[in-house]
């Protein structure tokens, strides 16, 4: 998949939605292949119910990056119910970047001192269908 944008667009298929308890913490991990031309970066955000995450973007490839990519963005002390979790992506300037097979982990912790609760992931592997789970741990 590819994209041209330099505005913020869905990385397709990495959207979930996690149940949480008011003041915990949200990590959220996204994983992907990656592939940027030279003088192109791909900048990379999480998004929890249309807000970013910490730290608002980050550079995620760049200058003829190819290779496997991730990283780890925070939201802390988030209101209890749930939560819409999206990574959004653009390039930095004219030019293709793409990204293959990718991956986002979302782990809530319901506060200080309790054990986490619940896991979602959402994957994209190429040639298979979107699959999502959830757990209670």
């Amino acid at each position: 998949m590819t994209t041209v944008s330099t505005s913020w667009v869905g990385v397709p298929d990495l959207i979930g939605c996690v149940s949480t308890e008011s003041g915990g913490s949200l990590a959220i991990t996204v994983s992907g292949e990656v592939n940027t031309p030279k003088d192109t970066r791909m900048l990379v955000r999480a998004l929890v119910n249309g807000r970013p995450a910490n730290p608002p973007q980050v550079v995620f490839a760049g200058d003829g990056s190819r290779g496997i990519r991730t990283f780890t963005f925070f939201k802390k002390h988030h209101e209890a119910g749930p939560q819409t979790v999206k990574i959004q992506w653009r390039a930095n300037a004219s030019g293709e970047v793409r990204m293959g097979d990718r991956v986002m982990t979302v782990h809530s912790s319901p506060g200080r001192g309790k054990k986490c609760k619940m896991m979602v992931k959402v994957a994209r592997i190429v040639g298979l269908p979107t699959s999502s789970t959830a757990r209670t741990a």
